[in-house]
């Protein structure tokens, strides 16, 4: 990878920013408006047949570009269909859902236009397609995305379909090129919530008697309206609605003055020494051979009173390691993990490739701009309850509010939901519901994470690399997560410093990739028959993995199988 000094391009990848269009026009092109037209480096999924050389393919646009690359992007798949990606019960591969088409779909519908985001608005586009998300009273998909566009009325139906009905939320999310930003409010100037049970406004309330009232869908009672803040209504809204972003937007911010505090900050520890606990000491493979895997997920009792300590003072950690030797019952990294930090590994520094990536991730996590000592709630309708919360924090007692030391724009929570009762029709949810489009394609991703290296380690797999990779994942955002169950499989043939369209492109595509990530990526040249080949296959997740994990084909036919059984 370049280093990081390197200029980022105009776009953010792979959720690339589009430069700022007029929505009016809605006109598709194939062209470029700068002569040459650049050469992608994505495979096109409608090719029924695939050589053993890759070619570059002719790019899928939607808009006239000016220049190279603004406009380019890549679509992931595996284009090599081998022996490991046949299915040993005879399904053809080339038949079975497509992430790759899933996508390519999606872009062609929504790439470059602008999504409306309003009570009862249709499903959003992927979080892999570039388009402008506009709040008019909805958070937009940025904010909150939830797994289900249509929530089952009975607790009964929810339970029979197995699907999980939650939420990934991302509270300090940046809005892309295009949209705009999150308005700031003074909290005196703001029309007061709901008095029963907190709910802060929004548009989900409804006005009642002119104005007077207004009914709280969170808690399903109403309140009063004190005179200093009424005014009148039209049509069910009031005449300042459009003044006011609490009571027309689905995102806003409120300023209040605190009190003087300690001040919250970031601890960050260099560690270089084997980490170990008297004689219980363990190595990475014996960790892996042990019947008790998940161990190395569980901190100690005197990791969690620290993490506890370390949130209520807001203290975010990170610690670097730059050792990957035996690691014993005296783990450190769970506590970056419930800080909001993270943990960071180096095999050593001995390279310039690692001293770089320590440059740009030290770099990075000193920059990064962090809220901190946060305290989260989430309200939903009163049919329905918060059943769960998942991330990188210490779970309290109550799972509607969570605490954490420190959070930043990356970091997403998942909360789950449950029913209280049947809901009401006519009302539906007080809360953005975002269904992706394809259920077909779930499955794809679902064998991934059952052959993750957090779950599934391979031969060369240490406990520091799988610790620092359930950190990541866990508070990973849906564009995050998806891009890291179905990575993106991009062939460079070649990789020198010319100025030419597809060399441009290729090192503007590595220095977005850098700008997007969440610690420094290494670029890495894997030969047949080279140790680190592994380390490849695993990318290729519809394919059979090196560490006994299924392939996309016989994970499907298995999936098939025993939902027969169950509906038999």
């Amino acid at each position: 990878m370049p280093p990081p000094s390197c200029p980022p391009p105009s776009y953010h990848y792979p959720n690339l920013n589009p430069d700022q269009q007029s929505v009016t026009s809605m006109t598709y092109t194939t062209g470029t408006s700068g002569g040459h037209r650049p050469q992608s480096l994505y495979w096109d999924p409608s090719q029924q047949s695939y050589q053993d050389v890759l070619n570059p393919v002719p790019e899928i646009t939607n808009m006239t570009t000016q220049g190279m690359p603004q406009r380019s992007y890549s679509l992931p798949t595996s284009p090599v269909s081998n022996s490991k990606t046949e299915s040993r019960y005879g399904l053809d591969p080339q038949l079975l859902p497509s992430v790759v088409q899933v996508i390519k779909e999606d872009r062609i519908q929504w790439e470059g236009k602008v999504f409306v985001s309003e009570s009862k608005s249709s499903v959003p586009p992927l979080s892999s397609t570039r388009c402008t998300l506009e709040d008019r009273g909805n958070a937009t998909a940025r904010f909150i995305r939830c797994t289900s566009y249509s929530f089952p009325v009975e607790a009964q139906s929810a339970q029979k379909s197995h699907l999980p009905l939650g939420a990934i939320v991302c509270p300090l999310a940046r809005p892309e090129k295009g949209e705009r930003d999150v308005p700031v409010c003074e909290a005196g100037d703001c029309v007061k919530g709901c008095a029963h049970c907190g709910a802060f406004m929004s548009p989900a309330m409804s006005w009642q008697d002119c104005g007077q009232r207004f009914y709280c869908p969170f808690c399903d009672k109403h309140n009063e309206v004190p005179w200093q803040s009424y005014q009148p209504t039209n049509q069910g809204r009031r005449v300042d609605c459009e003044k006011k972003p609490e009571l027309s937007l689905g995102s806003y911010e409120i300023l209040e003055k605190q009190t003087a505090a300690a001040s919250p900050g970031k601890l960050l520890i260099f560690h270089s020494s084997p980490v170990s606990e008297g004689t219980d000491q363990k190595s990475s493979s014996g960790f892996f051979s042990s019947n008790k895997v998940k161990s190395i997920f569980q901190g100690p009792d005197s990791s969690t009173s620290l993490a506890k300590e370390c949130v209520s003072q807001g203290c975010n950690v990170h610690i670097f390691m730059f050792s990957q030797q035996e690691v014993g019952g005296a783990w450190p990294g769970h506590i970056p993990f419930h800080t909001g930090g993270g943990v960071i590994c180096y095999n050593s520094l001995q390279s310039e490739m690692e001293q770089e990536c320590f440059r740009a991730d030290l770099s990075r996590c000193v920059n990064m701009q962090m809220a901190f000592k946060v305290q989260l709630r989430v309200f939903v309708s009163k049919e329905m309850r918060i059943s769960g919360c998942y991330g990188s924090f210490i779970a309290g007692p109550d799972s509607c509010c969570v605490a954490m030391a420190a959070l930043d724009w990356r970091t997403a929570l998942a909360f789950e939901f449950s029913h209280n009762r049947s809901l009401d029709e006519t009302r539906g949810i007080a809360i953005q519901l975002v269904l992706p489009q394809f259920l077909k394609a779930v499955p794809v991703y679902i064998n991934s994470l059952r052959k993750s290296e957090v779950l599934l380690p391979g031969l060369r797999s240490s406990v520091h690399q799988r610790l620092q990779l359930r950190s990541l994942i866990v508070s990973m955002d849906t564009l995050c997560t998806a891009s890291q169950f179905y990575p993106l499989i991009l062939p460079l043939i070649k990789l020198p410093v010319l100025e030419n369209p597809l060399s441009i492109s290729t090192r503007a595509l590595i220095c977005s990739l850098q700008s997007s990530a969440a610690v420094a990526l290494q670029l890495k040249l894997v030969r047949e028959g080279d140790s680190c080949e592994e380390s490849l296959q695993r990318l290729l997740v519809e394919d059979k993995s090196p560490n006994g994990g299924a392939s996309y084909a016989d994970f499907l036919f298995h999936l098939h199988v025993n939902a027969l059984r169950i509906i038999v």
